[in-house]
């Protein structure tokens, strides 16, 4: 369904007192290509979700923030006719300064899809139904964890067989230098030398001619 930003949407469903509504949304806005998508902004785009009692002048039970996409549960205190609504809006503020163009710019949408699913049953079995679910997204975020510590893993490893390169390649730049340093000492005093010679050797030969 579509909805404008900022207008309430409303779903009724009768309800009783030992039963639980569990609703799930998705919301994706109109962008400025005229193309609905996952909202840019996750923390200040969402919905209101309120909950009403028909039955009693639209006594508001539930009203509270969601993001854009999420789950609300609901268990009524009487039975009749309820008031389920959705409000697609942004929350963002403006600032004085520092402003977010994404936020900014999504904050201005017109329309919103919206995804919603309602599942109503008894309380013990939608609940055994969202505690499965939990257990699986615990059981993903379990071997997420575990994936995330085996790259740390290999990475230390990696960041250690690095160092220890680093170390030869400076020990061996150190040897390299020092050997050349003494390459360049055992040149300089051959050339000493042998300048040395040749000046006696002129020196000689002066004297003699002399």
């Amino acid at each position: 369904m579509y909805v404008d930003a900022g207008t309430k949407q409303c779903f009724y469903r009768d309800l009783s007192v030992d039963s639980v509504l569990l609703g799930s949304y998705r919301i994706e806005v109109l962008d400025e290509q005229g193309v609905y998508v996952t909202p840019r902004d996750k923390d200040n785009t969402g919905v209101i979700v309120d909950v009403e009692e028909n039955f009693d002048s639209n006594n508001r039970v539930i009203h509270q923030r969601g993001s854009f996409s999420g789950k609300f549960s609901f268990s009524p205190l009487e039975e009749g006719s309820h008031r389920i609504c959705l409000t697609p809006k942004s929350f963002y503020k403006r600032k004085w300064k520092g402003e977010d163009p994404v936020a900014l710019q999504e904050s201005k949408f017109k329309q919103a899809r919206v995804t919603l699913e309602f599942d109503i049953g008894d309380a013990s079995n939608i609940l055994a139904k969202d505690s499965t679910e939990i257990e699986e997204l615990t059981s993903r975020v379990a071997s997420l964890i575990e994936k995330v510590t085996y790259i740390k893993r290999e990475q230390g490893f990696i960041r250690a067989k690095e160092a220890t390169f680093r170390d030869l390649s400076e020990r061996a730049c150190e040897k390299v230098v020092s050997w050349s340093v003494l390459q360049l000492g055992i040149m300089a005093i051959t050339f000493l030398y042998q300048l040395w010679t040749l000046l006696r050797f002129y020196m000689k030969r002066k004297t003699h001619i002399d």
